[in-house]
């Protein structure tokens, strides 16, 4: 069975041992593909099951299938003893998570446990999130009071033409935040390397050239004057 999600508003609450989006209880959920593209997506699962992924007691080898993110800003809350995202009973250790694009999750917990599948995207466990890959953001996104996001070495979060992000918790950036034009960033700076913002776009230099050479983006701490 598979789940593809595109695009639009969706508040997702499962009954009594049943996922928010996915499997009810006992019901075998190996060959089980959930795929989101896009939306703003709200699941939380019932008593014992997961807000994404599986429900209430499949065995204890529970697999709840593949669960891949491509886009979104997603929030996945389990119910008592689920996972936010991955299996109900959440002593069990099923399904996987894939990150593949530019998907922002919030997630109660994940209980794949592995980093291998995740290529690209934002994924906070609880208070704790993590940028992975080359993430342009597609939705306003904020990192409230109280979480922390880390952005490691060699990975990237863009904010795009029209999207806002908002840094109200604990932002560790040891990669890059690039600020495009038209895009925003409000609130504390992040701790380690500054902001970057694009201030050339698209100069055709067969009509023009500039000398020195001006960068594409210029860290947030730097002054410059145009005469």
């Amino acid at each position: 069975r598979t789940i593809n999600i595109m695009s639009g508003t969706i508040i997702a609450q499962g009954a009594n041992q049943g996922a928010g989006i996915g499997n009810g209880r006992s019901t075998p959920a190996d060959s089980n593909f959930i795929n989101i593209y896009g939306g703003d997506i709200t699941a939380i699962g019932g008593n014992n099951a997961a807000g994404i992924g599986g429900g209430y007691n499949y065995g204890s080898n529970d697999n709840t299938g593949v669960i891949t993110v491509y886009g979104g800003l997603i929030k996945a809350q389990g119910g008592n003893n689920g996972a936010g995202i991955g299996s109900g009973n959440y002593n069990y250790s099923g399904g996987t998570l894939k990150l593949d694009g530019n998907g922002i999750i919030f997630a109660s917990s994940v209980s794949d446990g592995g980093s291998y599948n995740k290529t690209s995207g934002v994924l906070f466990q609880g208070n704790s999130g993590t940028v992975y890959g080359n993430v342009i953001l597609e939705n306003d996104f904020e990192v409230e009071s109280g979480k922390q996001l880390n952005v490691p070495t060699n990975t990237s979060l863009t904010i795009a033409k029209g999207i806002t992000m908002t840094g109200n918790g604990n932002i560790q950036n040891n990669g890059s935040i690039k600020v495009n034009l038209g895009g925003t960033y409000n609130g504390e700076k992040p701790a380690g390397q500054a902001l970057l913002y694009q201030i050339v776009s698209n100069i055709d230099t067969n009509i023009c050239s500039l000398s020195p050479q001006v960068p594409d983006y210029i860290q947030q701490d730097n002054n410059l004057a145009f005469s």
